[in-house]
């Protein structure tokens, strides 16, 4: 102990001084000095608003490398598909004339700026709106799959429906078979699955086996994917499987998508409705 009160009493001058030194600093940067308060918390917020844009601008270029990947696949796939019968009619749509099957298909690149998750009512929200002629009940298709259907819009933007929505129902096919069902995003499936419905118990389905759009509805163009058999079950007593489908399109990381307009769709609209 008297070591220690020599010590303090040897080095007193020098304490006394680091003690003014931080009284100094409290007052200095304390929010009752405003200017040197805010200045500091300026400084403060620049350098993390630095880090943290670095950190985003790195994992964007990552995101940005598989986008770009899955794009060139896309559009490989698409010159086989839609050789010479791809048409530009304009800066936002490229559309499909498709002399022999009668069908004409516009085609709207757009980005999704954001996604919400509502346990089982699911939204997304596109960069594009009635400006650029989006509307209600068009299809939406991403870089693997089908990501849903419009349901409202405004001058710039458009809520779409997604296909891991509660209420979302669409008329596919089974490759193989040529069998139809319909998808539904169902109580057993995650963000990953869907199930199908309504197909036949005597069709030969088999796990990896692709599930189609039918084209029925005039919302898509018949062979768009929509996923990969992950299970088949024969319900006892029932006539139709109940088939697990592994989505094509992974749900928590899209980006650019296209808006499909199918601009024959209102005479085969006309032509149902003449029917009833």
């Amino acid at each position: 102990m008297n070591n220690l009160l020599k010590f303090i009493q040897k080095y007193s001058s020098f304490f006394l001084f680091l003690g003014f030194q931080l009284i100094c600093f409290v007052f200095l940067f304390s929010s009752v000095n405003s200017y040197h308060h805010v200045s500091f918390a300026n400084s403060s917020n620049i350098i993390t608003g630095g880090i943290y844009e670095a950190s985003s601008n790195v994992s964007g270029y990552f995101n940005l490398t598989s986008e770009v990947e899955q794009l060139r696949i896309q559009n490989a796939d698409l010159k086989k598909k839609l050789a010479d019968h791809k048409v530009f009619i304009g800066d936002d749509f490229a559309s499909i004339n498709d002399t022999n099957y009668l069908q004409q298909f516009d085609f709207l690149n757009a980005k999704i700026i954001s996604s919400y998750k509502a346990g089982r009512k699911n939204s997304i929200t596109i960069n594009k709106g009635t400006k650029n002629n989006v509307k209600p009940e068009m299809g939406v298709v991403g870089t693997k799959g089908i990501i849903g259907i419009t349901t409202s819009s405004s001058r710039h933007y458009t809520y779409v429906k997604p296909l891991i929505h509660e209420d979302f129902i669409l008329e596919v096919i089974h490759e193989n078979s040529k069998s139809f069902g319909f998808v539904k995003w169902m109580l057993s499936d995650d963000w990953r699955t869907a199930t199908v419905v309504d197909i036949p118990n005597y069709v030969d389905v088999k796990l990896g086996d692709k599930i189609l759009t039918r084209g029925s509805n005039g919302l898509f163009p018949m062979g768009e994917m929509v996923g990969f058999v992950l299970s088949v079950e024969d319900i006892p007593g029932e006539v139709y499987l109940k088939v697990k489908i592994n989505l094509a399109e992974d749900f928590s990381s899209i980006y650019n998508v296209q808006v499909i307009d199918n601009i024959l769709k209102k005479e085969l609209e006309e032509l149902k409705s003449n029917q009833n």
